[in-house]
């Protein structure tokens, strides 16, 4: 068998340039003042996590355009009993389920990004598909 491209071990420790990198993280300018705004009065150990993150945080701009679902964009969308919600695509360190305020990267997120005033989506969900209506596309809230 050649060995022409196996890596013989020199005895150096390899360096691991990614486990140092800090990874940037997507965040709407009101879920980063949100976050700064926490970190009063908390113990140490939280305000070195909110830190961390304030500091991995890349802010995005305000949506202009409301033709598609992007970051930042409240959407409403219809189920098929007629029932409204809407939900605002946020970064994942700003996602609050109960507000509305949902992860670009989930699986709700991922179906809503990019569609369209009237495009039926098929959201994919443990429970089962539902498809929804989008009925309205507004800009954020920054």
């Amino acid at each position: 068998m050649s060995r022409a491209f196996v890596k013989e071990d020199d005895g150096e420790p390899t360096r691991d340039l990614a486990a140092h990198r800090q990874t940037l993280r997507p965040m709407t300018a009101a879920g980063l003042r949100a976050l700064d705004a926490r970190i009063a009065g908390e113990d140490d150990a939280v305000r070195r996590i909110a830190l961390d993150q304030i500091r991995a945080a890349v802010t995005v701009p305000e949506p202009e355009a409301t033709d598609a679902a992007s970051f930042g964009s409240l959407v409403t969308v219809r189920e098929h009993d007629g029932r409204e919600r809407a939900y605002r695509l946020v970064g994942e360190d700003e996602v609050d389920v109960d507000a509305g305020d949902i992860g670009i990267g989930s699986p709700l997120g991922v179906t809503l990004l990019g569609a369209r005033v009237g495009d039926e989506v098929r959201w994919e969900r443990p429970i089962g598909p539902l498809l929804l209506t989008v009925v309205a596309i507004d800009a954020g809230r920054n």
